[in-house]
Order: C-alpha cells, then sequence, then structure tokens
C-alpha cells in the first residue's frame, strides 16, 4: 500500500496528474514494480553500514546515520520513477551534492519526528485505528516533501545548466 501511495503521491505533485483516472485504476503497474524493486537496490547500497552494527554501544547509532545520509543521497529516484523520468543511484547522488542538508533533513529528519509521533501514539495507548491512519497521513506528508526536494533541486540543476 505504501508504494501506491508513494507513487500517486508523486505524480500529483510533480505532474499535477488528478487521482482516480483511468490510467491508475490498476494498483500495481510498471510504476509501482519499479519503485519496489528501487527500495531493494536502496537496501543494497544500505548493507556495507551493517559493518558499524559490531561496535558496541554507538555502532547502532553510527550504521544508521551513515544509512540515512547514503538513503538521503539516493532518495531522489523514487519521485523520477514515479514521473517516468527515471534517475540512476549515480545521477541523484550528483544531483544532490549541493543539496545534502535539504536532503537529509526531508528524508531523514522528517522520517524520525513522524516515526516519534507514530510511537508516542502507540506507547500512550491511542488505538491502533487512528495511529494507522496518521501513519498514512505521515506517509503521504514525507513523499509530498520529497516531491518538492526534487522538484528545487531539479530546477537548481536546471538553472546551472542554462548558466
Amino acid at each position: 500500500m505504501f508504494v501506491v501511495i508513494a507513487v500517486s503521491t508523486h505524480r500529483i505533485i510533480l505532474i499535477e496528474e488528478r487521482i482516480g483516472s483511468v490510467s491508475r485504476l490498476k494498483l500495481v503497474g510498471n510504476k509501482e514494480w519499479q519503485y519496489i524493486l528501487a527500495l531493494f537496490e536502496l537496501m543494497f547500497y544500505c548493507l556495507p553500514c551493517a559493518v558499524f552494527l559490531f561496535i558496541p554501544n554507538v555502532g547502532a547509532t553510527i550504521a544508521t546515520v551513515i544509512a540515512a545520509y547514503v538513503v538521503s543521497r539516493l532518495s531522489l529516484i523514487f519521485p523520477s520513477i514515479a514521473i517516468d523520468v527515471p534517475m540512476n543511484p549515480r545521477a541523484s547522488w550528483q544531483a544532490t551534492k549541493q543539496h545534502q542538508i535539504l536532503m537529509f533533513i526531508v528524508v531523514f529528519v522528517f522520517s524520525l519526528v513522524f516515526t516519534s509521533i507514530e510511537w508516542l501514539m502507540t506507547k500512550a495507548g491511542v488505538p491502533g485505528f487512528i495511529v494507522s491512519v496518521f501513519s498514512v497521513i505521515s506517509i503521504v506528508f514525507l513523499v509530498a516533501a520529497l516531491s518538492e526536494a526534487y522538484k528545487e533541486v531539479m530546477s537548481s540543476l536546471e538553472s546551472d545548466q542554462s548558466q
């Protein structure tokens, strides 16, 4: 369900596709499968971070921060897949070179904030249905933030190339 929401949200924001259009009646199409494959590819790129897990006390934190950095730099592949302008990981890495802090905040910090809120809601005994609704809203917000970051980065690249 996450992938369908993510692809749809990217398309709505980036190409202003209307919800419920006939072309989107299939729940899992080619874009969604590409998105899923890109998620696995991203996990593969983060595997070397597992080495840090063997460092006592701080290893998990180091691994998380490094993996978050890698994911934030490579995350432009997701909106690009959704709008049929595929970007490979190397191109995403290059594109985010001047926007590392923006991407880290959008991808990691925002996710951390929403995950913390969901965790607190669960610990406070908020009914699971409400936490699930909040989770879906969080996904839409996070994907929308990534779409806006994608627009910013791509616009910056276009202006750099035109000069």
